[in-house]
């Protein structure tokens, strides 16, 4: 059981009267975006099989990430037909975190929550050196697109390919380098003129499986809530573990087993042998 085990016992006595509320189809292929002229919005669309007793779709959301969508409140309704919902004022502006699931309602009170969840994600960046990462799943994983929040006060951005032991560059002012695209598992290294939000919206991966090479691995956070390295990398045999600090030359510090692994930064990781790290976000 990968989210055991319960730290719990339950026991009933006495006549209970079953409740059901007959399901339909949930829907899927859901996805967050930013959205707007000025990127103020969160965009959020899905798609739908079958509508045949689809009355309307409700969005939930939450400050908060949780699995099971505990907590969520509502938020608002569109029409059956309608395969979107725009989370006015939610992007750009807004400092905080949000997620979402969409649950398809019936004519007859039957109902179908989506088993994907959406989300944005928020961190402000310092002017400077930042070492950084994005937990949540690209639909557009171009660089023009993910750092479209920071694009006007970035300079240069750094990747390390561990399994070719090199660098891969762009330079923003410059228009040009051999780096193109970011993934929610890839670390690298930003540099910016001034301070500024990093903001990203897209969708919630519940488990990854990320493969480190031998050697130093610059690694992303996947992770939706802090964590300790011991924790993080419990099956992980590691040698040392680098995190961010802002003192030059190198803005680096050698993490313990009781250190935090923080959402949205990313992590130097020296392994002697080829290994996979496991990540649940829940």
């Amino acid at each position: 059981i990968p989210k055991g085990p319960q730290p719990f016992a339950l026991v009933v006595n006495g006549l209970i009267k079953p409740i059901y509320i007959p399901q339909i189809q949930t829907p899927t292929n859901v996805w967050a975006e930013i959205n707007g002229s000025l990127r103020e919005n969160v965009l959020i669309t899905w798609e739908m099989v079958n509508e045949a007793s689809v009355d309307h779709y409700d969005i939930y959301y939450s400050t908060e990430y949780s699995e099971e969508g505990g907590g969520y409140g509502y938020l608002g309704s569109v029409p059956v037909g309608t395969f979107a919902y725009i989370h006015s004022g939610a992007g750009q502006g807004n400092p905080l975190n949000f997620f979402y699931y969409v649950q398809a309602n019936g004519t007859g009170n039957e109902t179908g929550r989506s088993s994907q969840q959406v989300g944005k994600f928020v961190r402000l960046l310092d002017q400077g050196m930042n070492l950084v990462s994005f937990p949540l799943e690209q639909r557009d994983e171009s660089i023009q697109k993910v750092l479209q929040t920071l694009w006007d006060r970035f300079d240069m951005l750094r990747v390390f390919d561990s399994s070719t032991d090199e660098w891969r560059t762009y330079w923003r002012l410059k228009g040009y380098g051999d780096l193109s695209t970011l993934d929610h598992r890839t670390g690298f290294w930003i540099r910016l003129a001034a301070p500024g939000f990093f903001i990203v919206a897209g969708r919630v991966v519940d488990m990854e499986s990320v493969q480190l090479v031998s050697g130093w691995n610059l690694i992303g956070n996947p992770f939706l809530r802090n964590m300790t390295v011991s924790v993080s990398f419990y099956t992980v045999d590691y040698s040392t573990i680098e995190g961010f600090t802002d003192l030059p030359p190198y803005y680096l510090r050698e993490l313990d087993e009781t250190s935090t692994f923080s959402p949205g930064y990313a992590y130097w990781a020296y392994l002697e042998t080829d290994q996979t790290w496991p990540v649940y976000t829940w």
